[in-house]
């Protein structure tokens, strides 16, 4: 036996120290080291239980098979990306107390991915619900051409893949236009469908008018009136641009409403002025074919007219519903013009006089104070003279020089 190995070993016997036990005595009374160590040791285990129930809870590849191709590998791209930094953030939490600035910062990382996750799956449902939305308004004609045709041309752009993506830290969505600049999702424009709800209302008392059989007075016009003005304040400024725009009675909407009007937010009283003035010509317009209409019916055995004399009467009446003592220089003619020849037209001109031009050539001016001018439109409508009421000789026909 090797003598020196043994005593080596009782020697190392009695000079073996209890280290946990030094630690204790040394620190006083009062401090337990080892319990010190096992709460730790519990707190790092909550810590790690809490790293797992957030890896557990990061948000899951969503489905992106109703995602376009050409967006998907932005979206992996983003999602690799996120969850890169939250599984580092994860890791990097056990090495700060609880509450400290690091293990705040470490939980703030981590749920801004998660964050970031949900909110761009919320990004892209939005996308979609709002592509399926507009696109079928597209192909079935509803969407109202009142809207702002550069908007259109940008949701169109964007509805149809049209242009690439970008995808924020937040998980927001981007559209790169061609010079590189961005608009966010939620920054896309709105856009409104045509207002058929109150385009067919309009159409409606049109019917009913002609229905009727009776011209309009001051009272039936100042109700009318009150009715639009009222559509209009009820829908705003979708509705007044849709009456102005889509047709409901004019293909093109109403041309005497300019585009730079139209958008002009300190012309808006002028504006529904001319609509309200339109629609009510549109109605008098009715009213005078129904009445019209209705004494043919009631009448032509009895005076026996022709056809054209009829369609004469019809023609007359309809001018005179728009051409009375109420004109003025502002007063909206486009009714008037649509009784004369392509060439020739009814306008308010300089010094304030309204006139009749053929080109640009001015052929009369036309007084609405003088009782006399409806005689006038007549003449350049081509009405024969032999149907005018209360006029006996036939007048030259201003069409038709040498008849």
């Amino acid at each position: 036996m090797n003598n020196q190995l043994v005593k080596g070993a009782a020697y190392a016997a009695d000079k073996f120290v209890d280290a946990g036990k030094a630690v204790n005595a040394g620190a006083g009374p009062g401090i337990n080291h080892q319990a010190i160590a096992a709460q730790r040791k519990a707190q790092a285990r909550a810590d790690e239980s809490k790293v797992e129930s957030y890896m557990r809870n990061i948000p899951a590849d969503f489905d992106v098979s109703q995602i376009p191709q050409k967006y998907r590998q932005n979206i992996a791209d983003f999602l690799m990306k996120g969850k890169k930094s939250y599984a580092d953030a994860a890791m990097n939490i056990g090495d700060y107390e609880v509450g400290s600035e690091g293990y705040i910062d470490m939980v703030s990382k981590m749920n801004a991915v998660k964050n970031s996750f949900h909110n761009l799956k919320n990004q892209f449902d939005q996308f979609g619900s709002s592509k399926k939305e507009m696109t079928q308004d597209m192909l079935e004609g509803m969407y109202s051409k009142g809207n702002d045709p550069n908007e259109i041309s940008l949701l169109t752009s964007v509805y149809t893949d049209e242009m690439d993506v970008s995808i924020g830290e937040d998980g927001n969505l981007g559209f790169l236009g061609e010079t590189g600049d961005v608009t966010n999702l939620n920054d896309l424009p709105d856009y409104f469908n045509k207002d058929y709800q109150n385009g067919d209302a309009i159409q409606n008392m049109a019917n009913g008018i002609y229905k009727s059989g009776q011209p309009l007075n001051s009272s039936t016009s100042l109700m009318y009136e009150n009715k639009l003005y009222g559509m209009i304040e009820k829908g705003g400024l979708p509705t007044l641009k849709s009456l102005a725009r889509d047709d409901f009675f004019n293909r093109g909407g109403i041309d005497s409403i300019t585009d730079e009007e139209l958008n002009d937010p300190e012309q808006r009283d002028a504006v529904e002025k001319k609509l309200v003035d339109y629609y009510m010509g549109v109605f008098k317009t009715h009213a005078s074919n129904g009445a019209a209409a209705q004494r043919t019916s009631g009448s032509s055995d009895k005076n026996n007219k022709t056809a054209a004399g009829r369609k004469a009467d019809i023609k007359m009446k309809n001018i005179s519903s728009v051409w009375d003592e109420n004109v003025t220089v502002d007063s909206d003619f486009s009714m008037l013009n649509r009784f004369l020849p392509a060439n020739m037209k009814i306008q308010k001109y300089e010094d304030n006089r309204i006139v009749i031009t053929k080109g640009e050539n001015i052929e009369m001016d036309l007084n609405p104070s003088d009782p006399s001018s409806i005689y006038d439109i007549y003449r350049f409508a081509g009405i024969d003279s032999s149907y005018w009421p209360d006029i006996e000789t036939k007048k030259d026909d201003p069409l038709n020089p040498d008849s």
